[in-house]
């Protein structure tokens, strides 16, 4: 998805575009490595790596002999980068070396002239035909659409994997029947992990290996032909009893991959895989028969091949490569390796065989303890030295088990909490974008309700403006309708372009796996025809050879006639010879009881073997009683802690029904790339020439958002000073009610006595009018009459306006000018009334604005406070959830301390097992494995410091 921003887009919508991208971005990222959505959530995954503390630093990586493509993307990112980083990569053979493919071939074959149906017996010669054509019919319908699309034929792959197989050793048969599987078959025409990694590093790096082909020839040769035919008719009769029905295959190549993929260390399943030795070459292929049926010999010969392959292909050959790994770490100190071996090797998986899968388990102790004394009493001393050795060997095995599956459930716990804690913190990052993009938004309603009111405001006061406005919001509604439809037309064409993107990527892996898959074919036809010439050689030199023997043929048949005459001569001597024999025949007789004495003093002293024999097993029996109650309390426990796992199992198998159905898809739409391959190279073209615009589209955009961004910024500024003036306003709107409130008060008190002053003036005005009427009739004014005109007047005051000489009409004058004073008085307050009326009705008039104001005021702050609210307790949610991994981290710690416990545990009573079944071999006069020591184990003791690598962990240089 492109960054396309329109410049006149809503901030809220451009916030939202934004997070969206962001999202997409970590998941694309989260995906470069990602887990498979089939393994168990709470199981912890590894990355198979270690590191050596070398400068620079080396790394191993266990492998695993797959097709890349089926583990290649879920390979954590640091393993691909320690081998980035690299200067060497070494393997345990180079397979992309001709001369080794070619010695791998001639190491097979057996030697000129003979053939296998010589070496076998007749019987399991013809089962194993009559396995290959089964194989041979059934494997047109194991091969896959994929696989037919490559190319790959069922005549073609099974002549590759079955070819010539008359003329190459039992071992590798029988090796050769495990491997033709359906799952196996299935696998075929990708090349297989190592093989890529070999083909990725000779591009630019030093490469070599740590083994000759004869080392890992030799071992499997040197098994003697007894060994390998019960080994071979192990493996028919597990085989038919797979094709009849009455049994299921253990592991299949599939289970193998989906352990690897979820990086689980089971070595049940990492036992079936060694890099380039075939899975079966470690393991004994179980009884046909019951135990109770099976013979002592038959339990001895297992146990023998099985320590044969410990010793030769495990131990002897970890501690040969771990010496091979020192002399290149001390030849080059200054280089960084890389060492790519498989990961049963150097995790050290003690491969065991699969004999005890028809050995009674140890479910029941008691019945178990009971039988095996019966079967102890009663067999030979070589049966209950076998039966020990196996029951304590399956002891160690399901141990191992168990301690394998408690480190599983602590793995998925912490992985479970780091899934959880990763989970938590998305979840932190969404609800802080979250609460930026409502707090722009609400800073946008805030702006928008903000304009409403200056509207309103200059609404009143200029209706024109009003209008204007009014137009220009209607042209700025019309241009934002139009630039979001142009935005969502902008998003569809970014998605179709991601679309085509994602398509054509797919088609260009698609090419790239085709080519490496080409070169393995290329790669496959070299060794077909180096075969084929080394055929053709051993056929001339077959004829020759028959030529030469007809020859001697003839000689040797004048040879015999001459022989012929002579044992003529030799018969006669012979009966000369018939007395001298009956001679020595009493001589022998006597001999023969002599010899039966001595056989009765043998008898003697075998039966004080036996006792002595029973005695020990006697003591091997307690032994094991008290180690089965150990196991059975430490079994105890791991059903408790299994039991609480119980719940996401549920989850498990959901899950695992969605990878096949996702599967199933995957299947569906591989079918397609073959129709989408013509047009790859015009939408790759298309996509160029539309992104080109698509980029000097996106500056402007960029413009815009900085423009958008300032006027934002100048809209929170006007806001802040609208709250500023509001709340100025608001108080000034106060004060101004109280002073008019006091105003109207003082008014109306002031009129009141303005009206009674007014009262007594007139009634005052009508007293003098009627005076000066009668002092008019009178035509004098004397003192008395003055006196009585104005009773409250001062005598003083009157006799001083008398004395000053004004006449009744200057005193009337001044009378009329006082009335109309009066009048004019009046007429002003007339006048003020009406003003206060007025102002009294403006005062109402803009009182419901006012109020208006302050209630789009109040919700504004509780508005702006809900958010905040929401914050509050977004932070409290999230201190709540930080506390919860705190407490799993300290009940994973309680879980880790037990798990360890329980290891010291399993490690004590593996010395304490292993002790005993030493001392069995030593009676039994057979060897003891060699000290159990992996290639890890080998550098540790050289003094380098090895440590594991988590799959999040950080490589450098």
């Amino acid at each position: 998805m492109g960054l396309l921003v329109l410049s006149g887009a809503p901030l809220p919508r451009l916030i939202y575009m934004l997070l969206v991208i962001v999202v997409a971005l970590s998941g694309a990222e989260a995906r470069r490595s990602r887990r498979p959505d089939y393994c168990d959530p709470q199981s912890r995954q590894s990355s198979f790596l270690w590191r050596i503390d070398t400068k620079p630093p080396s790394y191993f990586f266990g492998t695993i002999h797959v097709p890349y493509n089926r583990v290649w993307e879920h390979i954590p990112e640091n393993v691909k980068r320690a081998f980035r980083l690299a200067d060497s990569v070494f393997f345990e053979l180079d397979l992309t070396d001709e001369h080794t493919i070619s010695a791998l071939t001639k190491c097979q074959l057996l030697p000129r002239g003979a053939r296998l149906e010589q070496l076998l017996p007749g019987d399991i010669y013809r089962r194993l035909e009559k396995h290959l054509d089964y194989v041979r019919n059934m494997m047109p319908l194991w091969l896959t659409a994929d696989q037919r699309g490559r190319g790959l034929y069922a005549d073609y792959l099974f002549n590759a994997i079955a070819g010539n197989w008359e003329q190459k050793r039992p071992i590798w048969v029988m090796l050769m029947v495990n491997m033709l599987t359906e799952s196996d078959v299935r696998a075929r025409g990708v090349p297989v992990l190592d093989l890529y990694l070999a083909l990725e590093a000779k591009k630019t790096k030093r490469t070599g290996a740590v083994e000759r082909v004869e080392e890992q020839c030799l071992p499997l040769n040197g098994l003697n032909i007894s060994q390998v035919v019960f080994a071979l008719n192990q493996t028919l009769n597990q085989h038919e009893s797979i094709r009849a029905g009455e049994e299921t295959p253990l592991y299949t190549t599939e289970d193998l991959i989906r352990h690897y993929n979820c990086g689980d260390l089971d070595e049940v399943i990492f036992r079936r895989d060694s890099s380039q030795i075939p899975p079966s070459v470690f393991q004994v292929p179980p009884l046909q028969s019951a135990a109770a049926a099976a013979s002592a010999a038959q339990r001895v010969t297992a146990h023998s091949i099985e320590e044969y392959f410990r010793d030769e292909l495990i131990y002897k050959r970890n501690r040969r490569m771990g010496e091979r790994i020192l002399e290149l770490l001390w030849a080059r100190p200054n280089e960084s390796y890389f060492f790519a071996f498989g990961a049963g090797y150097k995790l050290c998986l003690v491969c065991a065989s699969r004999i005890e899968k028809k050995i009674p388990m140890m479910e029941d102790s008691t019945q178990a303890e009971n039988t095996e004394t019966a079967t102890v009493s009663q067999d030979t001393a070589g049966e209950e030295a076998g039966d020990t050795a196996c029951v304590l060997k399956h002891l160690k095995l399901q141990r191992g088990r168990k301690a394998a599956a408690f480190t599983r459930a602590c793995n998925t716990a912490e992985a479970q909490i780091a899934r959880r804690a990763s989970e938590e913190e998305l979840k932190k990052r969404l609800e802080t974008l979250n609460a930026t993009l409502d707090g722009f938004m609400e800073a946008n309603d805030a702006y928008v309700e903000k304009v409403q009111e200056v509207c309103e405001l200059e609404e009143a006061e200029e209706e024109q403006n009003e209008f204007e406005l009014g137009q220009q919001l209607q042209e700025a509604q019309q241009e934002l309708q139009k630039q979001s439809s142009q935005l969502e037309e902008q998003q569809q064409a970014a998605a179709r372009l991601q679309e085509q993107r994602t398509t054509a990527t797919a088609d260009y892996r698609k090419a790239d796996a085709g080519l490496t898959r080409a070169l393995a074919a290329e790669l496959a036809a070299c060794r077909e025809r180096d075969q084929v010439l080394s055929d053709k050689a051993s056929l001339v030199q077959q004829l020759e050879r028959r030529a030469a023997g007809v020859a001697r043929l003839t000689a040797e048949l004048e040879d015999r006639g001459s022989e012929l005459a002579a044992a003529h001569a030799a018969k006669c001597r012979a009966l000369a010879q018939v007395g001298e024999i009956a001679a020595k025949e009493s001589s022998f007789q006597y001999r023969e009881r002599k010899m039966a004495s001595e056989k009765e003093v043998l008898e003697k002293q075998m039966s004080l073997l036996l006792e002595r024999l029973k005695s020990q097993a006697e003591e091997l029996s307690t032994l094991r009683r008290l180690h089965s109650s150990r196991i059975l309390q430490l079994q105890a426990d791991l059903a408790n802690k299994m039991d609480q796992l119980g719940t996401e199992q549920a989850e498990k198998e959901r899950l695992t029904q969605q990878a096949a159905d996702l599967e199933q898809r995957l299947t569906e739409l591989v079918e397609k790339p073959q129709l989408q391959h013509e047009a790859e190279i015009e939408q790759e073209e298309n996509y160029r020439q539309q992104l080109r615009p698509q980029e000097r589209l996106a500056q402007p955009y960029k413009e815009g958002v900085e423009k958008v961004e300032a006027r934002s910024n100048e809209m929170l500024r006007s806001v802040d000073e609208l709250r500023s003036l509001l709340s100025s306003a608001s108080e000034q709107q106060s004060q101004l009610e109280v002073h008019l409130d006091e105003t109207h008060t003082q008014h109306g008190q002031y009129l009141v006595e303005r009206d009674k002053v007014i009262l007594q003036l007139r009634d005052r005005l009508e007293t003098y009018e009627e005076q000066l009427q009668a002092i008019t009739r009178k035509g004098s004014l004397s003192d008395e009459a003055v006196e009585a005109t104005s009773p409250s007047a001062a005598p003083a005051a009157v006799s001083r306006l008398l004395r000053q000489g004004m006449t009744p009409t200057q005193i009337f004058t001044g009378f009329s000018q006082a009335k109309e004073q009066l009048t004019a008085t009046e007429a002003e307050s007339k006048q003020f009334k009406l003003c206060l009326d007025q102002i009294l009705k403006d005062i109402d008039k803009w009182t419901p604005a006012i109020q208006r104001q302050q209630e789009d005021y109040e919700a504004a702050v509780q508005t702006i406070d809900s958010p905040t609210g929401s914050n509050d307790e977004a932070l409290r949610e999230l201190e709540t959830a930080h506390a919860k991994p705190d407490d799993a981290g300290r009940r994973l710690r309680t879980v880790q301390h037990k798990r360890n416990r329980l290891v010291a545990q399993t490690e004590d009573l593996a010395m304490q097992v292993c002790v005993p079944l030493k001392e069995v071999e030593k009676a039994r006069g057979g060897r003891h494995f060699l000290g159990n020591y992996s290639v890890l184990d080998v550098l540790r003791q050289a003094g380098y410091k090895v440590t594991k690598v988590g799959p999040r962990e950080r490589i450098r240089r």
